[in-house]
């Protein structure tokens, strides 16, 4: 898989790091599956490419891709589903019946790709074979949106809902679905040899929360290590409260109302 590099203005191939790995198997093991991230670790692509094969090794396959606009969300999705589809080998390659920037649909099977902004109804009546959440906590509807979409679930469609918690609304529906499932009595946290945390309930055994810290990526920029990286790049440029909410180093530090902003 090849995916783009827009900030270095480059295509680059997929890095089988193994968090993603891990987090891989974690889609192929649980029906519904929440996110909680740190920005830039590569998680979308890797979430857009799990789709894409869901597309591409199903006779019957269909995705529904929710994210909070539609320009710069998203369309987005499925553009860089169309990036992974054009670049990947001849052999992969399948035609297509109908390419928009909204929807793509594969002209030899019954498999579609399908992209909403996401709005209290998105999705309604959609039978899909996974929905995607993407940056959940800007959804402006995002519980009643939930309501409309888990009879696909109940029938036995996949949700990924993945998000960075951008601000202090503890009551938004993303942090609420991960914050209530993290505390409910019984959830066991293991942490991966990879760094990722697991988060498992037996008495939801069809539910995991996922968390992302930021110095899982093994490189954030070349020539630098993880330490010089945050000191001379991440700390001048973000104030402290910016710095917990766009590179959490714990899944604690997204579940509670940053310490920097209640300063007077």
């Amino acid at each position: 898989v090849w995916i783009r590099d827009d900030n270095n203005n480059r295509k680059i191939r997929w890095q089988p790091w193994e968090y993603l790995l891990d987090l891989l198997t974690i889609f192929e093991k649980y029906q519904e599956v929440d996110i909680d991230k740190a920005r830039q670790l590569g998680i979308t692509w890797t979430v857009i490419g799990y789709g894409v094969h869901k597309g591409l090794f199903n006779e019957v396959a269909r995705n529904l891709y929710l994210s909070y606009k539609e320009e710069g969300g998203s369309w987005e999705l499925i553009s860089k589903t169309r990036f992974i589809l054009d670049h990947l080998p001849d052999y992969l390659k399948r035609p297509l019946t109908h390419d928009s920037r909204s929807s793509l649909r594969f002209d030899d099977s019954y498999s579609e790709i399908i992209a909403l902004p996401s709005t209290d109804k998105a999705g309604s009546g959609y039978n899909a074979t996974l929905v995607i959440r993407d940056e959940l906590y800007n959804h402006p509807e995002g519980e009643s949106n939930f309501a409309a979409i888990a009879p696909t679930i109940d029938a036995g469609g996949q949700i990924i809902n993945l998000s960075a918690i951008y601000g202090d609304d503890m009551q938004n529906h993303f942090v609420v679905r991960v914050s209530d499932f993290v505390h409910s009595m019984g959830t066991v946290k293991k942490v991966l040899p990879s760094g990722l945390e697991l988060y498992t309930n037996p008495a939801y055994p069809t539910r995991a929360v996922v968390f992302l810290g930021w110095r899982l990526r093994p490189v954030r920029l070349e020539g630098l290590t993880l330490e010089e990286f945050y000191e001379t790049r991440l700390k001048p440029r973000y104030t402290k409260h910016q710095l917990e909410r766009q590179y959490p180093e714990k899944i604690e530090d997204t579940l509670k109302i940053s310490l920097s902003s209640v300063f007077f």
